[in-house]
């Protein structure tokens, strides 16, 4: 059985970071990557089922939750 996590993005234009947490509130990860298409790919390839992963955007102003 594989787990859930929520993924939260704050993307700027040179960095993004990110804070991986369980359902319960454990935090998994929280860093910053640069913002660009090599860092992107590499720290999305490193997630469990990486094309399993549903994005859903939060707010008009271009927030997106993972689920």
């Amino acid at each position: 059985m594989s787990r859930s996590y929520y993924i939260g993005l704050d993307i700027h234009n040179k960095v993004i970071a990110f804070c991986i947490k369980t359902f319960d509130g454990q935090i998994i990860d929280n860093e910053k990557i640069n913002a660009d298409r090599k860092s992107v790919h590499e720290w999305a390839s490193e997630l469990p089922d990486p094309g399993l992963v549903p994005w859903r955007q939060l707010s008009s102003l271009g927030g997106y939750m993972i689920s």
